[in-house]
């Protein structure tokens, strides 16, 4: 065996995280990833442990990567909600901030009001938003003390079950601006003389939730939810708007055993990889062609039967 080598001919992962490099400084980051998937993964803004009895799952994320929080229902919203440690939560006080998150509404011809967060305690002070669809408009609006309040609705067929992704800014002297799928303004509301402040109630994937009869779930999906102090750049927002790309392929351990090597790769639950072998880098012979990976990547044994004289090279292929 001390001539056999193995090699992978992939690169490495780029990974994303949404506040690298960026003017605007990240304060709070629900990617719904892990095992604790409720955690505030910048902050200590920490979402409750769901009750056994919530109707909160997770699915695939936006661009087809990791995992998003799925809320079933739409109406009277119940335990429907992710609810976030409101004394934790960044109090943008008469600074600028931004909002970015990912959304997927599905197309069920339904025209329920759909909440996408509230974090203005129903109404009282801070930021929420919802997808009326009735009208088939986006509504985002920060409520400050006393009744002045700045308002977007945007026209826009967002129950399509596609992801689409949602930046929203306020600056005290320029207004709120609300982006949506990039940069490029689809709503505005000039700025208010006062100061804003997130409320004691505070969740994501409802609106309106206690104390008021228009409870409402998103019964949608809500993706990487992030809120910056400052505002993002267009630079930024086109960045952060982009799909995220899918990791290339790589060859993670390899380990040698009396039955044989194993080797296990960077896969994707669920997708399905081939599994080639060398002995000049030039002519390759295919060793398996259905190699499910699993939670926790792809692996393959080469049972040693398997093996040939001399070098020995390995590729993993995701199959087409």
């Amino acid at each position: 065996m001390k001539n056999r080598n193995l090699i992978s001919v992939i690169g490495l992962v780029a990974a994303h995280f949404p506040g690298l490099g960026m003017a605007a400084e990240l304060k709070h980051f629900w990617d719904f990833e892990g095992e604790q998937w409720w955690l505030d993964k910048k902050g200590t803004a920490h979402g409750d442990k769901p009750s056994d009895t919530a109707t909160l799952e997770r699915e695939e994320g936006h661009g087809g990567m990791g995992e998003s929080l799925k809320v079933v229902t739409k109406i009277n919203g119940g335990d429907d909600q992710l609810n976030l440690a409101a004394d934790q939560i960044f109090q943008p006080g008469e600074e600028s901030f931004s909002f970015f998150f990912w959304v997927r509404l599905p197309d069920d011809m339904t025209t329920d009001p759909r909440g996408i967060f509230d974090f203005s305690g129903n109404g009282r002070d801070g930021v929420q938003s919802l997808y009326i669809g009735t009208t088939e408009e986006l509504a985002l609006r920060i409520d400050f003390p006393g009744s002045d309040f700045s308002l977007v609705k945007i026209p826009v067929e967002l129950e399509d079950g596609e992801w689409h992704s949602v930046a929203a800014t306020y600056d005290p002297t320029d207004g709120l601006k609300v982006h949506i799928d990039g940069f490029g303004v689809d709503g505005s509301a000039p700025a208010v003389d006062a100061s804003v402040s997130m409320a004691a109630d505070c969740y994501i994937g409802s609106f309106n939730f206690t104390g008021n009869p228009r409870n409402t779930g998103i019964g949608g999906n809500v993706d990487d939810f992030a809120i910056y102090s400052g505002v993002l750049t267009e630079e930024e927002i086109t960045a952060l708007s982009k799909p995220p790309e899918k990791p290339e392929l790589q060859i993670e351990t390899v380990t040698v055993a009396e039955d044989g090597m194993t080797i296990t790769w960077n896969g994707q639950d669920g997708e399905i990889y081939q599994v080639w072998r060398s002995s000049d880098l030039e002519t390759w012979i295919e060793m398996d062609d259905g190699v499910i990976a699993g939670p926790e990547g792809g692996s393959y044994l080469v049972e040693p039967e398997e093996w040939i004289l001399g070098r020995m090279f390995l590729q993993v292929r995701q199959f087409e």
